[in-house]
């Protein structure tokens, strides 16, 4: 076991990046679809937009695959990729607006979990924010625009269990108003990542028109990425 952990720790960056993505993308689309059939069954509005925001993260996932294939590393091949990218994360993100209202406008019981189950959600989400924070640094020092794409959909998914250690906290602190307290925060990020969709469909706009202000990592942007005429 420890020498196929050093292996993969080994690997590639680009390599590492494509088993992991493999299987959370399958996890996604199988996990979102079944939320979404069995909202359906049960007539439950919300569990179908849940199920439909993960399924649009997995298929975001499914985009980068895509695109790495069909680019070969060349940024002008992988812009359309990468706002393609940022309009699925700007509907995920609309989605998961949606099913955030829910606890807006229905508070209810915040679910209680064990010690150690909660210390571990709330480390996974400040290990997931890490993580895609310092990937998308790297991603836009390497210039790499896909990879981009792909660490914004980790932020996203992260703000996502950020939200779920805010209601570990919530519970903890025994706050009143908690439900409708993680709620709006919920909302909030919600709001961060459609802002983060809306980001990359503007750079991508912006590489087009060789726009040196909006990107300052690719200082020829205009013949690197965008049109030469």
């Amino acid at each position: 076991m420890t020498g196929l952990i050093r292996r993969f720790m080994n690997m590639k960056p680009v390599r590492r990046v494509r088993i992991t993505s493999t299987v959370s993308m399958i996890y996604n689309v199988v996990s979102g679809g079944s939320k979404i059939f069995f909202g359906i069954l049960s007539s439950f509005f919300f569990l179908c937009v849940s199920g439909a925001y993960v399924v649009c993260i997995g298929m975001g996932k499914r985009i980068y695959f895509r695109g790495r294939a069909a680019s070969g590393g060349e940024p002008n091949k992988e812009l359309k990729y990468y706002r393609e990218i940022g309009i699925l994360l700007l509907i995920a993100a609309l989605f998961y607006i949606a099913f955030t209202l829910q606890y807006v406008l229905f508070p209810s019981e915040l679910r209680r979990y064990g010690t150690l189950t909660s210390v571990a959600l709330c480390v996974i989400s400040l290990v997931e924010i890490t993580l895609a924070v310092t990937g998308i640094l790297r991603a836009r020092r390497d210039r790499d625009l896909l990879m981009e794409g792909l660490k914004f959909i980790n932020l996203a998914t992260s703000f996502a269990a950020a939200v779920t250690a805010e209601a570990v906290l919530l519970t903890w602190l025994g706050a009143e108003n908690a439900p409708f307290v993680n709620g709006v925060f919920g909302l909030l990020l919600g709001i961060a990542s459609a802002g983060t969709g809306i980001y990359m469909i503007c750079k991508a706009a912006a590489l087009r028109r060789g726009c040196r202000l909006m990107c300052p990592e690719f200082p020829d942007g205009r013949e690197q990425c965008g049109k030469s005429k």
